[in-house]
């Protein structure tokens, strides 16, 4: 087993990140067009968590 350094484990966060931003950016902006409510059920616990976590996803604000 290697060990990575902890620089190198931020940047693999990192990148894990953006694919993740990249992927659930057309899907998170499809999906608040269905409303908070609705989706919510499907990937969170609640409809805040869930209007925060699209609009990260969809760079748009989570009251918009």
């Amino acid at each position: 087993m290697w060990q990575t350094s902890p620089t190198d484990t931020v940047k693999d966060a990192r990148r894990m990140e953006v694919i993740a931003l990249r992927t659930g950016y057309r899907a998170a902006n499809d999906a608040a067009d269905e409303g908070p409510e609705t989706v919510a059920a499907a990937p969170g616990p609640d409809v805040g968590r869930t209007r925060s976590f699209l609009a990260r996803l969809g760079g748009f604000s989570p009251r918009s």
